[in-house]
C-alpha cells in the first residue's frame, strides 16, 4: 500500500438507526499543511512522516458497517491522486481499524489520512523549478459494497501545493 498512517477519531451517535440511507457520506475538511518546501520533500523518511500533509475528512454512516474485522469483513478507504501536469497514481486502498465497539450504530467519523508515502517523486513528475499542485480522490466502501461520494480536491479548490524551486 502507498500511503502510510490512516487514524480515526470517533463521535459516535448511541441512538437508534433513524434514516433509510445506507451509502456512507464523505465530507472534505481540509488538506494541512497545504504548503511544503523543496527542503521539505528533498529530506522525507520515517522522521519527517509525522510533519507531512494530512488530508482531513468527515465519514458519515447509517448503519455502522466500517470497519476491519480479521477474518471477516473489511471496508476500506481509496485514495488516488493527482498533479496539476496531469501525471497520476493508480487508486490505492487503506484498512480501517478494527470498529467493532460502533458497529451497527449511526457514524460521524472524522477520518485523517498521512500523505506522506504520495509525496516522494513529486517534484520529478513536474521538473526542479515549478510548483506542484496536488489533488486527491477519495471514497469509502462499506461491508455491503455500498460506495461513498468521491472527494475530489481539485473540484473543491483544494491542493496541496509543493514548492520544487
Amino acid at each position: 500500500m502507498f500511503l502510510g498512517l490512516l487514524s480515526l477519531a470517533f463521535l459516535l451517535h448511541s441512538c437508534e438507526k433513524k434514516g433509510n440511507d445506507k451509502v456512507p457520506r464523505l465530507e472534505f475538511r481540509e488538506i494541512k499543511p497545504d504548503y511544503l518546501t523543496k527542503a521539505f520533500l528533498d529530506n522525507l523518511n520515517e522522521g519527517t512522516k509525522a510533519n507531512a500533509s494530512k488530508l482531513f475528512l468527515t465519514l458519515k454512516d447509517e448503519d455502522g458497517d466500517l470497519g476491519y474485522l480479521p477474518g471477516k469483513d473489511t471496508s476500506l478507504v481509496y485514495l488516488s491522486f493527482f498533479t496539476d501536469s496531469g501525471d497520476s497514481s493508480r487508486l490505492d486502498s487503506l484498512l480501517f481499524p478494527d470498529l467493532r465497539l460502533a458497529s451497527g450504530k449511526i457514524m460521524n467519523v472524522d477520518l485523517v489520512v498521512n500523505l506522506y508515502n504520495t509525496l516522494g517523486g513529486i517534484c520529478g513528475l513536474a521538473g526542479q523549478d515549478s510548483m506542484v499542485q496536488v489533488y486527491y480522490l477519495a471514497y469509502v466502501k462499506d461491508f455491503a459494497g455500498n460506495k461513498s461520494n468521491v472527494i475530489n480536491t481539485k473540484e473543491l479548490e483544494a491542493p496541496l501545493i509543493c514548492s520544487c524551486k
